[in-house]
């Protein structure tokens, strides 16, 4: 039927490509959110990380990077889990 050839060829053989989206999408929302509160000085990281470097607070400002990089690496990571998880299949028939 259609929903057996959907549920074990097709939905099987596009995971791997909706997961690498997924990945790239976790990336550009991250950077999206960050210039949206610089742009439209909403309360949150990036805003916090504009002002302290128009006020020359180093420490801050350092600290605002680090803390996105440790999100990113932290998404990252997970997204990473979650695809050895979904696709040990994949990894099995190599």
């Amino acid at each position: 039927s259609r929903l057996a050839v959907i549920s074990k060829i097709a939905l099987p053989s596009a995971s791997p490509d909706i997961l690498a989206g997924m990945r790239l999408s976790l990336t550009v929302a991250l950077i999206l959110s960050v210039v949206c509160e610089i742009l439209a000085g909403l309360d949150g990281l990036g805003h916090w990380v504009l002002l302290s470097a128009r006020a020359f607070r180093s420490a801050d400002l350092f600290a605002g990077v680090i803390l996105l990089a440790v999100t990113g690496y932290v998404t990252s990571v997970a997204m990473s889990m979650a695809e050895h998880r979904l696709l040990a299949w994949q990894a099995a028939q190599r």
